[in-house]
């Protein structure tokens, strides 16, 4: 298991250990640029147009919907409990 918090809020981090983990599940680095990183960035600017801001949350949702059955996210509450 990967553990850790290295991927906060870094794309191209994302990616490679997601690749690392289960290799063609997001395409190549290419792809998943054109895909997701550039919309996601693009919809997050605080200029940019309605249109990109829709699709970075679609892209977004794509991208959490095909990772989300391979990733336990536990937050630091849990750990109060210890």
């Amino acid at each position: 298991a990967i553990t850790g918090t290295p991927i906060q809020n870094n794309l191209s981090e994302f990616y490679s250990l997601i690749s690392f983990v289960l290799p063609g599940l997001l395409g190549d680095l290419a792809t998943f640029r054109r895909l997701f990183s550039e919309a996601i960035t693009r919809g997050q600017d605080t200029e940019a147009s309605p249109e990109e801001k829709e699709l970075c949350l679609r892209r977004s949702e794509e991208l959490r919907s095909r990772v989300s059955p391979y990733i336990l996210r536990r937050l630091s509450e849990i750990n109060k409990s210890y």
